[in-house]
């Protein structure tokens, strides 16, 4: 997240508005007129977000990630004075999805690696132009992107690992700061601290004895756990209200696929056209994750969400075959 979307990116639309540093950008050929940049940003906020200048700081990590994959592709088209910037911009998109991808083969992980070693060659050339006074365009960041791949083979896609886990460790360390004059100390000493208790967890089998901060399963106001699925509680928000046709009809039938009854049997037995107790998250007890009801819950835009779908049907792989023993297969479609 900070390496691409909040350094690499807004660095390269610096450079192409002139903007970056105190370098020389006359005659440069990434520099895109003001007319047009107008007009990108134009067409960038009728997609729901903007590129404009006075509003970068107003930019989130996602709306740059939206915007690099999705929107500026097309956008950015015939905008360079020199269209070799516009080929070069694509073959970051095209790496970026790949780092993106949820499974990489070792093949592409190849292409990655190979990609981006070429693509930081061609920035060198492109925009560093391998000029001493030019030096500052070549910022740490651009280096880190041939470590991109690396990463990915020691700790897996980088999409398990680009945002929140990182957000949530430097969330950590901010509270254990106790000096203003020597931070850097007191985040060394915490960070050491806690890796040495891990290690003493791990070897001794200490988790519980170990845990500084168990995880409260006692039941607060408005929360309710059901007998028949111990291992899960419901939460707020909560309501009591009547669900509309179109869903009480799924419902039944999902209650009758569920327990193998026919559906005027299901429906029979359980009233859905009375107001029911709905609840907006349910948590996975025992360091579970919370999923969320979408439309009880209001998410803001980088609000974290745990919920997943993943639907497995069992299909009659012998159907239309005559005098044939049916057989069964299964297929899962997982759905974030």
């Amino acid at each position: 997240m900070h390496l691409i979307w909040e350094n690499l990116i807004p660095n390269l639309i610096l450079f192409w508005t002139a903007t970056f540093k105190e370098l020389d950008h006359e005659d440069r050929g990434y520099v895109i007129s003001p007319e047009a940049w107008k007009e990108v940003g134009e067409v960038a906020a009728a997609c729901k977000a903007t590129i404009l200048q006075h509003l970068r700081s107003q930019m989130t990590s996602e709306m740059y990630s939206n915007w690099t994959l999705f929107i500026a592709p097309i956008v950015l088209r015939g905008r360079f004075q020199r269209p070799i910037y516009y080929k070069h911009f694509l073959r970051l998109v095209q790496l970026l999805k790949m780092c993106l991808e949820l499974e990489i083969i070792s093949e592409v992980l190849d292409q990655i690696d190979e990609g981006f070693q070429a693509w930081v060659e061609d920035y060198e050339r492109l925009y560093y132009g391998h000029q001493p006074d030019r030096l500052s365009s070549c910022p740490l960041t651009i280096h880190a992107l041939l470590h991109i791949a690396w990463g990915i083979r020691v700790a897996g896609p980088v999409w398990a690992y680009w945002a929140f886990p990182m957000e949530r460790h430097c969330n950590t360390l901010l509270n254990i700061i106790s000096s203003r004059r020597h931070p850097y100390a007191s985040i060394s000493a915490f960070v050491t601290a806690v890796a040495q208790l891990d290690q003493i967890r791990l070897k001794y089998n200490l988790h519980l004895e170990l845990c500084l901060d168990p995880t409260k399963e006692a039941l607060l106001r408005n929360e309710f756990i059901s007998q028949s699925y111990p291992d899960f509680k419901l939460r707020p928000p909560r309501r009591q209200a009547t669900i509309d046709v179109h869903l009480r009809t799924k419902l039944h039938a999902a209650l009758a696929t569920r327990f193998e009854k026919d559906k005027v049997i299901v429906s029979a037995a359980v009233d859905l056209s009375q107001p029911i107790i709905q609840y907006g998250k349910v948590t996975r007890l025992e360091n579970g994750d919370s999923f969320v009801a979408y439309d009880m819950v209001r998410q803001s835009e980088d609000s974290r969400d745990a919920s997943f779908i993943k639907a497995c049907p069992s299909a009659e792989s012998t159907a239309g075959v005559r005098e044939k023993d049916v057989l069964w297969s299964t297929t899962t479609y997982p759905s974030p």
